[in-house]
């Protein structure tokens, strides 16, 4: 079996915006806002649906969500098992299964299932988020057990 440079490309790009999804939550969990900003086009939108029904337009407002979302944590993890790639040359779309699950400030908890809706964009050939719409499916906000231990560090 022999593939063309048409196929190879479309795994090279879905390699890539699977990545920068690998990396969006790895920047959540880890709180690196740093990392988080650029994998943003400077014109994206972030939404979050109900109950919550935020939107941030542009980077300066996408990262400020992030800070207001995560900071103030003891903790918050994000598991993205697969997701669907549809790609149509320099820009494709994707949904992805959600779950996560946070706590703090104080005696905030947070446990959901949801889905991310996401458009790309290719920009000088890196893949940055155009939009990405969060979707609830289910949400508990009531207190769980267990102990936190923060975020984690590798020494």
């Amino acid at each position: 079996m022999s593939y063309t440079e048409n196929d190879l490309q479309r795994l090279v790009d879905e390699n890539s915006i699977r990545t920068l999804v690998e990396t969006f939550v790895d920047a959540c969990i880890r709180a690196d806002h740093d990392t988080f900003r650029t994998l943003w086009a400077e014109d994206g939108v972030w939404e979050i649906g109900a109950p919550f029904n935020h939107r941030s337009d542009g980077i300066g407002a996408i990262a400020e969500t992030l800070h207001h979302l995560r900071d103030e944590r003891i903790f918050f993890t994000q598991l993205v098992p697969t997701g669907v790639i549809t790609i149509d040359g320099d820009t494709a779309e994707a949904r992805w299964p959600v779950r996560e699950v946070a706590q703090g400030p104080g005696e905030t908890y947070y446990d959901n299932l949801a889905m991310y809706f996401d458009s790309f964009v290719r920009i000088d050939g890196v893949w940055k988020f155009s939009r990405r719409s969060y979707k609830y499916m289910w949400l508990n906000t009531e207190k769980f057990d267990g102990t936190a231990f923060g975020a984690p560090v590798d020494n």
